[in-house]
């Protein structure tokens, strides 16, 4: 029994899911929220099973898995996206260059382009297929001419996807059946031509992959398809697009086969003729420079390119009545008459019978290729994987990228973020990554801006490129495989799941901890921002903690001095800081200068109050008090913590007193630290300051 369409919704799907489902798989369902395939499937599934079977299940009574296909790591969509592996988060300011697709595809063909696209999404895991992966990578970029003649052979093999459909048939009117048919024959006409060069470039390739696909090309049903094309097909057509794929279907059937049509395609070549001598006539006629042009949109139309003067003064209503349709562009005009209207209708006329001539030709050798489409899908498949290797290794040796190894332990020496050598006109600091079982947890501070969030994607980014069988940016790197990657970087909200920062936080988080392997690579961008101070670090302990169990690599940054305090607990967490240099007078908040070296090094920061530090270089309106209240804070150790109704009073009399610094009020920064940080204090001393101001 059939289930309609209807029932494939992804909004049906996930929402039936959130009924049906345990509540300790909510996260999960957060997480694959945009599987638009999987969550139309799942909908279509329990459709049928209500519908035609007649099982229900009750409210949170299933437990919800989603598994990914055996051999490569996962990473999940919000990963993906933040990491901005196949497209910038910002659109409207991207490069190339703005998404780790950008740097590494120097792909020939579409189909390439996607499967590299695949492989960045859904790296291998295991590495001797890496490794495999790498072999081939390192012989073509030792072998450069091997490389430059795949390079130049690629190009003709751009649309080869285009192959698999050869056996389709769309429900459209027969003439535009007929042409498509005729376009995977003109297709399949110059990939037969290619094969012999690709053949004479792999035969002194040494990798199994090269021998394998050097001993397809080598199949000799090509040759048989290449027999059965010339009987038929011209040897020079080829499978073109625009205008110049009609030219090319009206002269593709061999001359001499069929009389009639060989008269029809004279009869087509004069009726263009007697439109040239029309037009050459028409411009002596009326002293202008005119010419013959054709394209999809407008078909045969005439146009008149402008000289300087004329593109000054020249109007449409300047051109003789005689024209219609007439079109002003930069340098020209495009017109038409009546007479070209006439002789464009008697043109399409013969096309169609020139058309449905040939179509009755290619019918039989149509049906007779359709049989090697399982060929095809070898070839496709092959030229794809070859497209790829070609990308990573000519963006490998153009940037001077090296070999990964892979191990039991992390550790790359001078490794570099791969995005900033293309969107930094500065060198960026390279930065070591180590990561072991005896050392799997690294927290790293510093003050904002100093690198932290740049050098944890680092790490992932770094690990995505190796296990994708591409060189990476560095001295030299060697990596444990990582079967799953998290990346927790974002502060954002989720309006369509009634999700706050926080709640979306601990749903992640909730989720990476569930899901979690021994083997796994998770990165964590300032823990537990999205609460209060004490909150927010007694769940990143609790969290850090449960990682710190795990054999897991994590690296976490974070603003929580006491986080670094779990490596005097547990030995395998290292603490780690991105060096910064204050300069200037500390009882001058405003003349604090942060010199930011990007290098990481041993320790938490020592670095205190940066966030005062920085604020006047921000802050338009700096309040002074705010620097004297956080001084009282910090060497008050009593264990009161300030009440947010204590705060609006301050306020309050601060504002009373009409502080007002330049007709500007003071927004204080010391209200801001106190909302999102609960902190103690001595009241009356805040009050005494108050009092005196």
């Amino acid at each position: 029994m059939t289930i309609p369409r209807k029932a494939f919704s992804k909004a049906n799907g996930l929402e039936r899911l959130y009924k049906i489902c345990i509540q300790i798989s909510f996260p999960l369902l957060i997480m694959i929220k945009n599987r638009y395939y999987a969550l139309a499937a799942a909908s279509g599934l329990l459709t049928y099973l209500q519908d035609n079977m007649f099982i229900y299940y009750a409210s949170n009574s299933i437990k919800l898995e989603y598994q990914t296909s055996e051999g490569y790591a996962i990473i999940d969509i919000a990963t993906a996206d933040r990491l901005e592996l196949v497209c910038s988060n910002q659109p409207a300011q991207a490069n190339r260059y703005s998404s780790l697709l950008g740097i590494m595809n120097r792909c020939l063909t579409r189909i390439g382009t996607r499967n590299l696209r695949s492989i960045i999404l859904q790296p291998l895991y295991s590495s001797e297929k890496i490794n495999e992966r790498l072999d081939c990578v390192e012989e073509l970029i030792r072998n450069p001419g091997i490389l430059l003649s795949v390079q130049g052979v690629l190009p003709k093999l751009a649309s080869i996807d285009q192959l698999l459909s050869i056996g389709t048939l769309v429900a459209d009117d027969p003439q535009s059946c007929n042409n498509r048919q005729l376009n995977y024959l003109l297709l399949l006409n110059s990939v037969v031509e290619t094969i012999q060069p690709l053949k004479e470039t792999l035969k002194n390739a040494i990798r199994p992959f090269f021998s394998e696909l050097s001993e397809l090309l080598n199949h000799q049903d090509f040759d048989v398809i290449k027999n059965m094309l010339r009987e038929t097909i011209h040897e020079s057509a080829y499978f073109t697009k625009g205008q110049q794929a009609e030219q090319q279907r009206i002269w593709a059937i061999k001359p001499g086969l069929n009389g009639l049509l060989d008269l029809v395609r004279k009869t087509y070549s004069e009726r263009i003729e007697d439109m040239r001598e029309y037009i050459k006539r028409l411009g002596q006629k009326y002293d202008l420079p005119l010419a013959l042009a054709n394209n999809n949109k407008k078909g045969f139309h005439i146009t008149m390119a402008l000289n300087q003067n004329q593109r000054k003064r020249m109007k449409s209503s300047d051109l003789p009545p005689e024209f219609i349709q007439v079109f002003r562009l930069a340098n020209s005009f495009t017109m038409k008459t009546a007479e070209l209207v006439n002789l464009t209708t008697r043109i399409d006329d013969i096309l169609t019978d020139l058309f449905s001539l040939s179509n009755i030709m290619i019918h039989d050798i149509t049906v007779k290729v359709k049989k090697y489409a399982g060929l095809f899908y070898q070839l496709v498949e092959g030229i794809s994987y070859l497209d790829v290797l070609q990308s990573l290794a000519q963006a490998s040796y153009a940037n001077g990228w090296i070999r990964p190894k892979f191990g039991e332990y992390t550790n790359v020496v001078e490794g570099h973020h791969p995005l900033l050598n293309f969107l930094c006109q500065k060198t960026p600091i390279p930065n070591p990554v180590t990561a072991c079982d005896h050392y799997n947890m690294h927290i790293i501070t510093g003050p904002n801006g100093a690198g932290k969030s740049i050098f944890i994607r680092q790490v992932m980014l770094l690990q995505i490129m190796a296990q994708a069988g591409c060189f990476v940016p560095a001295e030299s790197a060697i990596f444990r495989t990582a079967d799953k990657m998290f990346a927790r970087i974002s502060n954002d909200d989720d309006m369509e799941s009634s999700a706050s920062s926080f709640v979306l936080e601990m749903n992640e988080v909730d989720y990476i901890l569930s899901t979690m392997t021994d083997r796994s690579l998770i990165i964590i961008d300032e823990l537990c921002r999205s609460t209060s101070l004490e909150e927010g670090i007694s769940i990143a302990m609790s969290i850090c903690e449960f990682l710190a169990q795990s054999q897991a690599f994590t690296f976490v940054t974070t603003h929580f001095t006491l986080l670094t305090k779990l490596a005097d607990l547990y030995f395998n967490i290292k603490v780690w800081q991105l060096q910064t240099i204050p300069s200037g007078d500390t009882n001058n908040p405003k003349s604090i200068k942060l010199d930011f070296k990007f290098k990481l090094a041993q320790n938490a920061t020592t670095l205190r109050d940066y966030g005062i530090y920085m604020s006047p270089q921000f802050c338009v309106v700096f309040n002074f008090l705010a620097y004297e209240i956080h001084a009282i804070i910090c060497i008050n150790h009593r264990q009161a913590f300030v009440t947010l109704y204590q705060i609006t009073v301050l306020k309050r009399k601060w504002m009373d007193q009409e502080s007002i610094i330049s007709g500007v009020p003071i927004f204080n920064l010391a209200f801001k630290y106190f909302l999102s940080h609960l902190v103690a204090f001595d009241l009356n001393k805040v009050q005494t300051i108050v009092s005196k101001e």
